[in-house]
C-alpha cells in the first residue's frame, strides 16, 4: 500500500509539473502575442 501511494504521488507530481510547464508556455506565448498586437496598433 505504501508503495502504491508513493507511485501515485510520483505520478501526481509529474502531472502537476507537466501542467505547470504547459501553462507557463501558454502564458509566454500569449504575452508575445499581446506585445506583437500592441506594436502593430501603435504603428
Amino acid at each position: 500500500e505504501k508503495e502504491l501511494l508513493e507511485r501515485h504521488n510520483q505520478w501526481l507530481n509529474e502531472e502537476l509539473t507537466s501542467k505547470v510547464d504547459a501553462l507557463l508556455e501558454l502564458r509566454r506565448s500569449s504575452t508575445e502575442n499581446e506585445a506583437d498586437l500592441s506594436f502593430k496598433l501603435a504603428e
